[in-house]
């Protein structure tokens, strides 16, 4: 299926599960609005696509409200109908959750849930006005499992998740709902398998175990789904199938 008709934003664009995702939106023929915190590497990406027509870069902190706003401009700029996939995320694997620092804490719960909720309020007008539009919110299994070393990232998986289920039900008309990507294999997993505690142990029997899916096999999941009814999907959850 192609997405030529759709202007898409995508968060954590410039490495990882976000540039695949980048990567199979563009070959479906879609319009960009890519974001992520360091300038030079996200203009490395759009550079890369080859059409300046169609991508537009809003480097910045998802954490910060006036980030979305201009996200928000930028997709309007280039027109609808919006998508978004809200992929950026901070794990700050490690210290246990009175050992993490405030501003720890507020980077790893702003890039997820408060990024999430900037979004929200910036886009979700402009998709009701249109009368369509898609949220999807990039999820994660520790949601639901509580791990050393890992307690401000799962709390702000749980609330972006959360997130994602109110939104399907506040707006009906659009579609919101959460995907995890599962296990992939990441900078996020090699940090997490380098950090001083035992949480470690924890994501090195990921990789021992090869449960590791690389960013283009998880971005082709979420391309399939997006490929499909979309509006099957609005209020759930759906994962990469499990390697392992």
């Amino acid at each position: 299926m192609t997405l030529t008709s759709e202007t898409w934003v995508v968060t954590g664009a410039s490495r990882g599960v976000g540039a695949a995702i980048v990567d199979g939106l563009w070959d479906r023929g879609a319009r960009l609005v890519l974001n992520a915190r360091k300038a030079a590497a996200l203009q490395i990406k759009a550079d890369e696509l080859g059409d300046p027509d169609r991508v537009r870069v809003v480097a910045g902190d998802i954490g910060s409200a006036e980030t979305a706003l201009h996200i928000a401009a930028a997709a309007v700029e280039l027109g609808g109908p919006f998508g978004v996939i809200h992929n950026a995320a901070v794990a700050g694997a490690g210290p246990m959750i009175w050992e993490t620092t405030a501003g720890e804490s507020g980077a790893i719960l702003g890039a997820s849930l408060g990024g999430g909720l900037h979004l929200v309020r910036a886009m979700v007008p402009a998709m009701l006005e249109q009368g369509t539009g898609c949220f999807v919110f990039v999820g994660s299994g520790i949601a639901e499992r509580n791990l050393i070393g890992v307690g401000s990232y799962g709390i702000a998986k749980a609330g972006e998740e959360y997130l994602a289920r109110q939104l399907a039900l506040e707006a009906p008309g659009l579609v919101s709902f959460v995907w995890r990507p599962g296990v992939v294999d990441t900078d996020m997993q090699t940090e997490a398998r380098s950090a001083p505690t035992e949480v470690s142990k924890v994501f090195k029997s990921f990789q021992d175990d090869g449960m590791l899916v690389t960013p283009a096999e998880a971005a082709a999941d979420l391309l399939r789904h997006l490929s499909g009814n979309r509006s099957v999907l609005s209020g759930t959850m759906v994962s990469v199938p499990r390697r392992g």
